[in-house]
């Protein structure tokens, strides 16, 4: 072993050098830019305060189409008017269906429309049901994807002509008997039951009212 040198140039000599400073990080990456195009799912959530949460004030600067066409839980002209108020530089895609267009229903309901008419019978259907028909019975896939309604059920009809299928229905008439009062009294019992059970644990699963045209406090499909 040697002795130490004592002086203190010596000893600081003999020590190694501090290590150097790391260098610092790289500062991290920015976001990725938002989709220029978004693209609801046709089941996609309905438009709830959540659903907002997807466009923030101020909107999105990249965001050039949202597509919520042919969405069953996105339908409303009150949801359009929103979306555009949000998004003043974005184009907005929506299927409304609700309240219907001018020109879109014969009739506000089934007393109103001629019953022997094919077009009654198809009244009922939502839009998207009857796009999809024109698509999968009548190969229509790609044209009328951008039809209204009345478009759409007057080239329905023009369809089903070609095809062979009378415009008017046969009616049959039957005279019915009538329910006795004791059953319609018992039913009338269970489904004032059925109503009153809104929102608790034993009809958790039904408290959804999703059909506005419906103006009750509860309704059964």
């Amino acid at each position: 072993l040697l002795p130490l040198p004592s002086r203190r140039g010596v000893l600081g000599s003999c020590l190694p050098p501090p290590p150097p400073h790391p260098p610092p990080l790289p500062p991290p990456p920015p976001p990725p830019p938002p989709p220029p195009q978004l693209t609801a799912a046709p089941t996609s959530p309905r438009p709830g305060p959540l659903f907002f949460v997807f466009f923030p004030t101020p909107p999105l600067p990249n965001l050039r189409e949202i597509d919520l066409s042919f969405n069953q839980k996105l339908y409303t002209q009150d949801l359009e008017d929103q979306l555009r108020e949000r998004l003043p530089g974005t184009q907005v895609k929506i299927t409304v269906t609700f309240p219907p267009p001018a020109g879109s229903k014969v009739g506000n309901s089934a007393a109103d429309r001629d019953a022997s008419l094919l077009r009654s019978q198809l009244e009922p259907y939502k839009t998207l049901v009857l796009r999809q028909r024109l698509e999968s019975v009548f190969g229509q896939r790609l044209e009328c994807q951008t039809l209204d309604r009345a478009e759409v059920m007057r080239r329905l009809l023009a369809c089903y002509a070609d095809a062979g299928f009378p415009q008017q229905r046969k009616l049959v008439r039957a005279q019915g008997t009538p329910v006795p009062q004791g059953v319609l009294d018992a039913l009338l019992v269970e489904l004032r039951d059925w109503a009153s059970k809104a929102g608790t644990r034993e009809r958790r699963h039904n408290t959804q009212q999703e059909r506005p045209s419906i103006s009750a406090q509860t309704y059964m499909i």
